[in-house]
């Protein structure tokens, strides 16, 4: 009897075995490199998230009333209110600065003697504090002007919070000051 060797099927079993081993080493390093990306892609949603707490915060001014010297015609003071924009982190208004560029004068102003002075309006329950500002609080930042302002000249006024975004007004004062409050925005 003569005994038929085939020596093909020999290399086809180290072939496989080699095949066998590629797969699994890639499968491997696959999952490295999977792994490395999702661990970055955490790290960067935590960045984004720590920027977003940092510069949402902000204050949207619902309306901006002037205080008038009626018989001079000047605008002596301004009352604002204020509430909290939306997604916003509370706000501590101890913090907050007021910019004013007057057309006499650039005055920074804070809370306290000689700066503001803000009152609740309505509370929103969630923060009950005389200057934190939280979802549903409405607050009236009140100040004097430290120079009186003519009819028909422009005030700026800037709102910044210690963390946050600054919300810049540009206000025109009407050409008349007849009345003792007068609606600025």
């Amino acid at each position: 009897m003569r005994t038929l060797r085939c020596r093909k099927a020999e290399a086809g079993i180290g072939t496989s075995i080699m095949l066998v081993a590629l797969i699994t080493i890639s499968g491997v390093a696959g999952s490295m490199v999977i792994d490395n990306t999702s661990m970055t892609g955490e790290q960067a949603q935590d960045v984004v998230d720590d920027a977003l707490e940092s510069t949402v915060n902000y204050l949207d001014v619902r309306s901006v009333v002037g205080v008038c010297d009626t018989e001079r015609e000047l605008l002596t003071g301004l009352e604002i209110v204020v509430v909290l924009g939306p997604g916003s982190q509370a706000v501590n208004l101890s913090s907050l600065v007021i910019e004013l560029l007057l057309p006499q004068d650039h005055i920074f102003l804070t809370s306290g003697d000689g700066g503001f002075s803000s009152d609740r309006i309505i509370s929103g329950g969630e923060v009950n504090s005389t200057s934190i500002i939280g979802d549903g609080d409405i607050f009236l930042l009140r100040f004097d002007l430290p120079n009186a302002v003519t009819s028909g000249q422009e005030v700026r006024v800037s709102l910044t919070p210690a963390e946050g975004f600054v919300n810049f007004l540009i206000l025109d004062v009407p050409s008349t000051l007849t009345a003792r409050y007068v609606s600025l925005r």
